[in-house]
């Protein structure tokens, strides 16, 4: 048995990483294994209430802000000495680095970084941001082992200087008896929507956050609905209040306006995808983008810009197109549209369950960090 923390910036109920971390911890739990969640942050959100069930405690370090430096340090170093951890797996950039000052008073403890990104430095990035990551490729050899969650996230880094040995790759996990078609939940919500079932949904589920790059969504959905007149549009995810007046803005710049709903926040995911006739992911920029997958073990068809392993996904099954192309994304989402969708999102599913199922991604970190306990 492992005795293995998990150090996250916070549990949010909407970010792909979060899910991950949840989906992880609860597997790895099951398998016997100790396992402790550490937040800087605690927001009593559905997955703190998942770990719970799980019997998973939860540790939070009570951060309260920026500068709160040397009394957050000394609530970390506590918490870590009376765990004592084989393995300390940090969860993106900043908590990454923590982990390492675990070199300092635990030298036993074994050093995991997670990445989950595939570009840094595309568009507008906070300067903190940008100063963690080149911190993080300087330290990244002090690692004991770093796991990227895509092909595309593994070769990004090694070119900005992470050393290549120690980086392994392992995909998400999709859990396909939550993410599978609801033909209830696609009725209700689509009655909710006024969208009828003789319209075609496109829908868009990601945060509003300018890295998912709506605009382009928008305009590539202003050229489709030239051909397919009568669609709707749904925008699914995290709602950004200066990011969607822009976004609302561009709607009826396009003409748009009556034709998108802002759903926001959703509770039942799958219900969401379900309701869908094409999935779009429109970033600049992913790891592994959770909504194509989620999309695909739901049956639906996905057109996807080329960013992270989207192309890798979708293979022979969806469109990939280059990021911030409205005119290219549009053509692939008309293409799919002329498409038998039933038969592609069957095709999808299939995909998901052969290469990114849960106990794929838990048996893949398990026998990892068993791996390296041995060492």
């Amino acid at each position: 048995m492992m005795n293995i923390v998990f150090l996250i910036r916070a549990i949010g109920s909407g970010g792909g990483a979060e899910l991950q971390m949840t989906v992880l911890a609860k597997g790895l739990k099951s398998r016997g294994h100790q396992v402790t969640v550490v937040v800087l942050y605690g927001e009593g959100s559905d997955f703190e209430v998942e770990l719970v069930k799980a019997g998973i405690h939860i540790i939070d370090l009570k951060k309260k802000g920026f500068w709160d430096v040397f009394g957050f340090l000394y609530r970390y170093v506590q918490t870590l000495k009376s765990i004592r951890p084989d393995v300390l797996h940090g969860y993106m950039p900043m908590q990454n680095l923590l982990v390492l000052l675990s070199q300092l008073f635990l030298p036993r403890t074994k050093i995991v970084w997670g990445l989950r990104d595939s570009n840094i430095g595309f568009g507008n990035i906070p300067l903190s941001t940008q100063v963690f990551f080149k911190l993080s490729c300087w330290l990244s050899n002090k690692a004991d082992l770093i796991i990227s969650n895509s092909e595309s996230g593994k070769l990004f880094h090694i070119n900005k200087g992470y050393p290549a040995n120690l980086i392994k790759v392992i995909p998400n996990g999709i859990d396909a008896e939550y993410f599978q078609r609801a033909e209830k939940g696609r009725q209700l919500l689509r009655h909710q929507w006024e969208v009828s079932d003789a319209q075609i949904l496109i829908g868009n589920v990601a945060r509003l956050d300018r890295k998912k790059d709506h605009s382009t969504f928008l305009r590539a959905c202003a050229i489709v609905r030239q051909e397919y007149p009568h669609i709707k549009i749904v925008c699914a995810g995290e709602d950004s209040k200066e990011y969607r007046e822009e976004l609302d803005l561009l709607a009826k710049e396009l003409l748009l306006q009556d034709l998108v709903i802002w759903a926001g926040l959703c509770g039942d995911m799958a219900e969401v995808y379900s309701a869908l006739d094409i999935e779009v992911c429109s970033s600049l920029y992913e790891g592994f983008p959770n909504a194509v997958a989620e999309a695909m073990s739901c049956s639906v068809a996905v057109v996807a810009t080329e960013v992270g392993d989207a192309k890798l996904m979708l293979e022979g099954i969806g469109s990939c197109v280059p990021p911030g192309d409205p005119t290219a994304l549009a053509a692939a989402m008309s293409a799919m549209l002329k498409k038998n969708l039933p038969d592609v999102g069957y095709r999808g599913r299939e995909r998901i369950i052969e290469r990114y199922s849960v106990d794929n991604l838990v048996h893949r970190t398990e026998t990892a960090l068993k791996a390296l306990l041995d060492k």
